[in-house]
This record gives C-alpha cells, structure tokens and sequence, in this order.
C-alpha cells in the first residue's frame, strides 16, 4: 500500500507494514519538514515577475518555512500566489524589498477571495484558509487585542483610532487619520486634554491649573477674540466717529505705505464743518488743493494720447468736460495737433457729444469757440449751424449793448456796434452805418473837420479853401432815381446848384471843374476856375 501525506506541510506517512529496512530515511525527513514547518525561516528574492510560495507533498520546499523574509528590487507591486489552494498555512512575513523611486507592496493570495497587501518595511502574520478556487488569505493580527501595548518607536495608523480609556503615549504617535477618544488623553509631558462635549468650531486654549486644556466656544458674528489678562472672551469691537487711533497726529490720514504699514501724512487736513486741503492747512472750501511756491497744485499726467479729463457729473453722468486732445502730439511742435484743450458737453444720458463750446491750440495759442478746430485766427467763433448766429450781443432791459471793436494806443475807444447794429468811430456817434431791409446802405452825420461830406476817403489832412482835404467827396446825395438810365451806368443823383469835382495838391492853387445847369432840362456844360464857386 503507498504513503499518503499530510494536508498542509506535506509530511509523508507510510503504510503499515511498507518500508521495512528503510523507513527511518523517510522518518528523518519528515521531522525535517516538521522542523522547518514550526521555526524554520528562509530569505526570498523578488523580482518583477510573480512568485510561488507552493509546498510539494514529499518533496523538501521553501513554502514549509514559518518565516519568509522577501527581499530584492520591484518596480511596481509582486504578487505571491501560496499553492496548493486546499493546504492551510500560517506564515510570519517580511517586506524587505528596494524600489524605484520608492519600495511597494506585496499581495499574498491563495485563490479567487481576499488577498493580503504587506506594505513596503512591514511584518505580518497572515493565514491562508486552503479553501480551494476562492480560498482567502487574511491577516491574523488584522482585528488584534491586547489588554495593554507598548509602542517603544513612532507609531503610524492609517485609518481611525478608538481610544475608550486612558491612553499614554511615551514617544511620538503619527495619526494619518481621524482619532476619536472618548475619555482623556494623558501625554507623559504633563499636557493633558480634557475631550467630550464640543461643538463644531470651538478652540481650544491651555486653561489655569495642571496645564489643562480648555475649551472656548465660537463667538457670535462680527465678535474677535479678546485678552482679558487671565483668559480669553469674545467681544464685539466698535469702530467708528470718535474712536481713539494709538500715536495718531490730529487731523492727519492714515494709509497704508511701501511696507504694509499703516502711516499718516499731515499735508492732508481735515476741518470739520468746512472742507478737506491737500498741502495746505487751512482749508475753507470743500475742497482746496494749495501748495507754497510755483509749483502747480494739480497735475493731470498721462502719456501721449492718454485720456486727461477733468469732468463735472450728475448722478455719474457727464455734463461737462475738460480734455486735453488724444491726438498724436507733433514732434517738432509746429503744427496745432496734439495735447490740445478743450471744453466738452453731453447730453443728459452721457451718450451724444453735444458740442466743443471752446477749444485751445498749444502750437499756435489760437482759441475758437463754438467747435473744436484751428482756424488760423488767434480769436475764431464759428457757427455750429445755419440756423444760429456766430455771435450774439444782447442788453437787459434799458440798456445799450455796445460791441466794442477796436482801441487805440491810449486806451480809448476807436470803434463799436451799438445795439441797433450802428457802426459809431470816434468815439462820438456821428457817423453810422445802418442796413436796411430794402438793401439800402445809408451814411449820414458830420465828422470833425470834414463838414461837407457824408462819406470820406482820405486821410483826414488840412482843408484847402474852406474845405477839408480828402481823395472822394460827394456833397448833398439824394437816393431817389430821376429818369430812365441803361443799366450798368454810374448815376449820380444830387440837390443843388451844381456838381463840383476838387482837384487839390499841396502847393495849390485850388482848382475846380464845375458844372453848371442852365435850365431844370437844359443842357449842362463845364466850367474851369481856380476859386470856389
């Protein structure tokens, strides 16, 4: 009759009566197998490829060794498949193994159920069940009980701790997940803990006595936590009209500066009741910009073509405007183009430009009102539509509204338009120009010095026999057509004896060309003397 063998270490047991003579041989090996089977230990080298930890019936096998210490460089995770599948083994094992960039696990299965993962410089105790196609290998320590431990080095958990009595901890403890205690934690420092009865955001803080901690509960909204000198409370602080500022200058602004400080500039003053000054200190406006010397108070700075403006608004729209043009700026500065002022206006919605009231030219200094451009005259107004005038004077009630023209050297009045539209020199209104509807132009008056003339073109010298000098005198026009004249002639209507024509030179003598008339229809004929006739 042949051996049969052991279910789990695979020990050989011969039959009754086999053997004779030779039975010790198999004996001695079988104390072998059950030698290493209780203290037996062997190192095994792991590579990438999987590995077999597989005991043979009979046969010696490193599978039958209590200890495996598995050593070697893996790059990834090593499967270990226990064989066969229905033997029961018990094995302490040892990941010793090297990796790059860093060592890992190693997976002991026996069939189709659980597997065990050994992490990368851990020991285990595992249990394979030898239940055949879904046998189970577990770790016998994985649910362990101990009245007490002793963790002699630093001590790592992965998952969660439950602490249901005093706990003491001589060394340092790594908790990479959640901890609940339900009685006290006591450090061998002399920190103690006080736990229980928390509620979500409370701190904790070391309390009088023993070096206890103790427990302070969130404050209410808007609160800060304040120092009373022996303990903590939570306040709520009020900042506002009044409040006290340590090491503050009166009347001065507080900013932060270059360094996250909070400073102060004593060139801003505040006076209640009357106004804010920026460099000076006595403000009495509501908002005064001063500075001492020459230099300006303000600066709207910005590069070429930026956008400087200074604006006036209601309810943030814009009303009115002060710009300096976004054109390009003329290098050589000869042409009126770039960085020029003007004043705009908008409509109540801030959407449609109104219009340019007045524009300024900083290569020529020209001004123009009514719209925006150079018109080559250092005083240009220009009408904005047919439909209104360029320029209107108008007086009050009782008033004369004069456009002043023109002064001379001295100050004094040349020229003006009166508020009928006259057009007085001289001061003295005398002579006048009047348009009338009927497209007449109508000159009258009497000129110092020129007393027979109505219009004079000349320069105004000394008179010659009786009468003042002058290149053109016309004396006593009417403006009533006699007779029928072609068209296209000089006609020359006139009252009086006759028509005289005046040629004088410095020298005299005075001579006169006359023409006389014999009858209201006769003819005329000329008349050659040297005195007035």
């Amino acid at each position: 009759m042949p051996s049969t063998y052991t279910s789990n270490l695979g020990v050989e047991k011969p039959a009754t009566g086999e053997q004779a003579g030779v039975w010790g041989q198999t004996a001695n090996k079988s104390y072998d197998f059950l030698d290493m089977g209780i203290d037996g230990g062997i190192a095994v080298t792991l590579s990438t490829a999987g590995s077999l930890l597989e005991t043979v019936p009979g046969t010696p096998s490193d599978a039958r060794s209590k200890v495996v210490t598995y050593t070697g460089e893996t790059p990834s995770d090593v499967t270990v498949t226990i064989k066969p599948n229905n033997a029961k083994k018990i094995y302490f094992v040892r990941n010793q193994t090297t990796g790059t960039p860093s060592p890992h696990a190693i997976i002991f299965t026996q069939g189709t159920g659980a597997s065990f993962r050994l992490e990368p410089g851990r020991s285990a105790m595992i249990f394979a069940d030898g239940g055949g196609g879904a046998a189970t290998v577990i770790g016998v320590l994985n649910d362990f009980q101990a009245s007490s431990l002793l963790v002699t080095g630093a001590l790592t958990v992965n998952g969660a701790i439950s602490f249901t009595g005093a706990t003491t901890f001589a060394n340092a403890a790594t908790f990479q997940s959640s901890v609940v205690m339900n009685a006290g934690l006591t450090l061998s420092g002399g920190f103690n803990v006080a736990f229980g009865g928390d509620q979500p955001y409370d701190l904790y803080y070391r309390g009088p006595g023993g070096g206890n901690m103790a427990r302070l509960g969130i404050g209410g909204a808007g609160t800060v936590l304040q120092s009373t000198g022996s303990g903590y409370q939570w306040v709520t602080v009020s900042f506002g009209i009044g409040s006290a500022v340590a090491s503050s200058a009166a009347w001065s602004v507080l900013f932060a500066n270059n360094s996250g400080q909070l400073s102060q500039d004593a060139n801003f003053k505040f006076q209640p009741g009357v106004g804010l000054a920026i460099g000076r200190a006595a403000p009495n406006v509501l908002l005064h910009l001063g500075q001492s010397g020459i230099d300006p108070s303000v600066w709207l700075d910005g590069a070429a073509k930026s956008n400087r403006r200074l604006g006036w608004m209601t309810n943030t729209a814009f009303r009115w405007f002060l710009q300096v043009s976004t054109e390009d700026e003329d290098a050589s500065n000869v042409s009126s183009v770039g960085a020029n002022l003007y004043f705009g206006c908008y409509n109540n919605t801030n959407t449609v430009l109104i219009a340019y009231p007045l524009s300024m030219f900083r290569a020529t200094g020209n001004v123009t009102i009514g719209t925006y451009g150079d018109y080559g005259a250092q005083l240009a107004v220009v009408n904005r539509s047919p439909a209104s005038p360029a320029m209107q004077i108008r007086a009050a009630s009782g008033q004369t509204g004069n456009l002043q023209e023109w002064y001379n050297g001295a100050g004094a009045l040349v020229a003006y338009f009166d508020k009928d539209g006259k057009l007085t020199s001289s001061g003295a209104p005398t002579t006048t120009y009047i348009p009338y509807t009927n497209n007449r132009l109508d000159m009258w008056g009497t000129i110092a010095g020129h007393p027979y003339a109505d219009v004079h073109i000349g320069n105004g010298g000394p008179a010659f026999g009786g009468l003042p000098s002058g290149s053109l005198f016309m004396e006593s026009m009417v403006g009533s057509p006699v007779g029928s004249v072609p068209d296209g002639n000089v006609r020359i209507y006139y009252r009086g004896h006759s028509l005289v024509i005046q040629s004088v030179t410095d020298a005299g003598p005075v001579h006169y060309a006359v023409l006389h008339f014999t009858g209201a229809a006769g003819p005329a004929n000329w008349n050659f003397q040297s005195t007035a006739p």
